[in-house]
């Protein structure tokens, strides 16, 4: 969440599993709210149930979400992937749920840099 909240233009991500206990989706409401574009691909399963965070995310002014319908060889969308202002990439084992976020063993890592250009 500290490094999505220095994106100045977007926040691209695939998740598997993400629901609206992660505080993730909170970040992203913030995020939409002050111009950064958020655009999203979840499982078309997991995202159909009660507790997903596509459900307060949907509607809300600079998001985009998009549901993986299986078919055509895919199951279901198994990733954990974000990318902030084509700079850094996260990714890992790590689910946008609050469990992932305070109980599990969960690894994660970023690839990049979101420090202020210098010129």
């Amino acid at each position: 969440m500290k490094q999505m909240l220095k994106a100045k233009r977007r926040v691209d991500f695939a998740m598997f599993t993400f629901s609206e206990s992660s505080g993730i989706d909170d970040t992203m409401k913030v995020l939409a709210a002050n111009g950064v574009q958020v655009r999203g691909v979840l499982d078309w399963q997991q995202s159909n149930q009660s507790w997903a965070a596509n459900h307060g995310l949907t509607g809300q002014a600079n998001v985009s979400l998009f549901r993986a319908k299986p078919g055509g060889g895919m199951k279901k969308l198994h990733h954990k992937l974000m990318v902030i202002d084509d700079q850094v990439v996260i990714g890992g084992s790590f689910n946008y749920t609050g469990p992932a976020n305070r109980l599990n063993d969960e690894n994660i890592f970023m690839l990049g840099n979101l420090r202020p250009d210098p010129s």
